[in-house]
């Protein structure tokens, strides 16, 4: 008799590992947790009422459904090819690995056992970029010119893993959807003050076809957060911004510029607010996680979206000019 409740289990007990245990405990599906810090997952498995396993009971565990990795970049790749090789569907946080030859060989590996990768693009889920792409495919600002993407804060600075592999996996997924397209031309530039081996600050230029382009910026040393993602169109533009209260985070601008005999003009409607569901964008991931567990259905965020992300970050890095 097949059982009904879900069980899913986390792997990394860090800082967003807890948010993700939070969500998980609150949709009552999370069977265990793990970590190489056992005390780490001991003081889960006590705050959160469920198993502290290690990887390799994970694997033999049958009543297991899904399996959820919040670990380093670096360990991605060798944890889900195990949870993989289990037949378990996998949830891999950003970046899905460090190389594309890693995220093509998980590709193969899940298609050939029949299971799902999920990667966690958190923001595709998030009410307010479900609204933006509604209004972009409605034609209402027009045809896209140009995509702006800021990720920058300060803090969470990582010893081993650059800025890019960190907070560009995020915009990419957007900008990637918007786009549908491998961009033509990529221009770079890093900039590494605290550790001279890893980037701290990145600037990104990426032109895609139909002459769209698009600016990314990311920092953790920046001294106020900024997450702010700007689609400027040929009637007009939408900003998300996720710093902002639901009631201004899509705004959306009337903005139109004519060049009539060498005189510019500008014009400039009443800006409209745009009503979200006010969702956590992280619930909304870990149940479309839940139903690809119970279905084996494709996920939105799935292994050949992660592997379109990768291609395009390892292109990044190659083009990436660093300054010491």
């Amino acid at each position: 008799m097949k059982k009904n409740k879900l069980n899913l289990s986390l792997i990394g007990c860090g800082n967003w590992g807890n948010n993700i245990a939070r969500n998980c405990q609150n949709l009552n599906v999370l069977y265990s947790v793990t970590d190489t810090d056992k005390n780490r997952s001991k003081e889960f498995s006590f705050k959160y009422n469920c198993k502290n396993l290690d990887i390799d009971e994970i694997v033999s565990d049958e009543k297991i459904d899904g399996v959820i990795i919040s670990t380093p970049g670096k360990t991605h790749f060798k944890i889900a090819q195990k949870i993989i090789k289990s037949k378990k569907h996998v949830f891999i946080e950003k970046p899905m690995t460090i190389n594309l030859s890693d995220a093509l060989e998980l590709e193969k590996l899940a298609k050939r056992v029949n299971v799902q990768i999920m990667i966690g693009h958190l923001i595709r889920y998030h009410p307010g970029f479900i609204k933006l792409l509604e209004i972009l495919k409605s034609g209402s600002i027009g045809k896209i010119r140009h995509i702006t993407a800021n990720r920058v804060a300060f803090g969470r600075i990582l010893k081993d893993e650059s800025v890019i592999y960190d907070l560009y996996p995020h915009d990419l997924s957007l900008i990637m959807e918007i786009c549908n397209s491998i961009p033509k031309i990529i221009n770079s530039t890093a900039i590494c003050y605290i550790n001279r081996a890893i980037a701290d600050i990145a600037n990104t230029i990426l032109h895609f076809k139909e002459n769209i382009t698009v600016s990314m910026n990311a920092s953790w040393i920046n001294p106020k957060k900024e997450h702010k993602f700007v689609v400027i169109g040929t009637l007009g533009s939408i900003v998300f911004d996720d710093t902002k209260p639901w009631k201004e985070k899509v705004l959306l601008y009337r903005d139109i510029i004519q060049n009539e005999n060498n005189e510019i003009k500008t014009f400039r409607e009443k800006v409209e607010k745009i009503k979200l569901l006010e969702k956590e964008p992280l619930e909304e991931e870990l149940l479309h996680f839940m139903k690809v567990c119970k279905s084996g259905a494709t996920p939105l965020t799935n292994a050949k979206e992660g592997v379109k992300v990768q291609r395009v970050l390892d292109k990044i890095i190659k083009k990436t000019v660093i300054v010491n």
